[in-house]
């Protein structure tokens, strides 16, 4: 069980059961809605229970899985950076130094 929360701490969750290896995408959506980079794990919808009024979530349609950014567990214990994807996005103000597979698009 891993527990996490929103910068305010208005907003708090817990995630149970596996997450797959997180990832850091640099597609365009993801660069402008974090302001950079977003390194986020993915973990089953029905994984992540609320413990307080969540308000507004966005999610996909077709996806039964819900994306959590890293920054907002209260630890990562055994989470690494899997892998880099959209990298043909990366901003011009930033180098990847990093040894991480770097994959253009969402590669599977």
């Amino acid at each position: 069980m891993r527990d996490g929360m929103c910068l305010c701490g208005a907003v708090t969750f817990e995630v149970s059961g596996r997450q797959a290896d997180p990832r850091a995408c640099h597609c365009k959506q993801c660069c402008r809605q974090t302001g950079h980079y977003f390194a986020a794990v993915r973990a089953k919808d029905t994984s992540v229970r609320f413990t307080t009024d969540e308000g507004l979530i966005w999610r996909e349609d077709e996806s039964d899985h819900i994306r959590i950014a890293l920054g907002a567990l209260e630890g990562t214990g055994n989470l690494y950076l899997d892998r880099r994807i959209h990298v043909e996005n990366n901003g011009d103000y930033y180098k990847i130094a990093d040894t991480l597979p770097q994959v253009k698009g969402e590669g599977q």
